[in-house]
């Protein structure tokens, strides 16, 4: 059966883990080692989010008395969404990292990476700050979705031992799809883009001004 992303990768990355006796951890509050539980969470939206998926896998072997170990690579499909990844219940803030910042700690930021410890710089810097245009990010909208789109992936053809790469990609003006095999370049379907030789799917954050633009029109990056 097709599994899909959210549901082997993150859902599972994110599920509450019991920490062992030989592996328990020290409680401040109770001033002993306890069997906690230890979970992985996502805090921070990201502008561009890569998923790598886990293709190969080591397996074991008994001959006699002997243990061999061998790589063997995983030919599941995956299932991925390619234009509306949601990572709205799975991501903590939807800001992207810029954005949880003032102006005046913005600033700060930018003042220490351009002064390096030079007292002339410094005073050449102004209180007047005007955040540079790389550094302005859009807060995330109260109550939208947080939706990532599918524009690139990277596919491994092969076995554990040898294999070739060839990679997708799309096209952000005209928004269709192409085949990079070493020197060739083909257009293909974009409902052909994730397989099962998929290796690393590479997405990118939706921008959006209203509700209708979640309805299946263009999307404004």
């Amino acid at each position: 059966s097709v599994r899909c992303v959210q549901e082997t990768g993150i859902k599972l990355f994110q599920t509450p883990e019991q920490l062992t006796e030989d592996n328990s951890w020290y409680c401040n509050v109770c001033k002993d080692h306890v069997k906690a539980k230890k979970v992985m969470s996502i805090y921070k939206a990201p502008k561009l989010l890569m998923v790598h998926l886990k293709r190969f896998k080591n397996e074991q072997s008994f001959s006699g008395m002997s243990t061999q170990v061998s790589r063997a690579k995983i030919t599941q499909l995956i299932g991925a969404p390619i234009d509306d990844l949601d990572l709205t219940d799975y991501v903590i803030n939807h800001d992207l990292p810029h954005a949880y910042f003032t102006p005046e700690e913005l600033y700060q930021i930018y003042a220490q990476s351009q002064i390096n410890n030079d007292q002339q710089t410094q005073d050449s810097i102004t209180e007047e700050f005007i955040v540079p245009s790389s550094m302005k990010v859009k807060k995330h909208p109260p109550g939208k979705r947080l939706l990532y789109r599918l524009v690139a992936v990277s596919n491994h053809y092969g076995s554990a031992g040898w294999g070739h790469y060839t990679a997708y990609a799309k096209n952000s003006h005209t928004n269709d799809w192409y085949n990079f095999d070493d020197s060739n370049v083909s257009k293909v379907s974009k409902d052909t883009v994730v397989s099962e030789a998929s290796y690393v799917l590479f997405y990118q954050k939706i921008e959006y001004e209203d509700e209708e633009e979640l309805n299946g029109k263009v999307l404004t990056q």
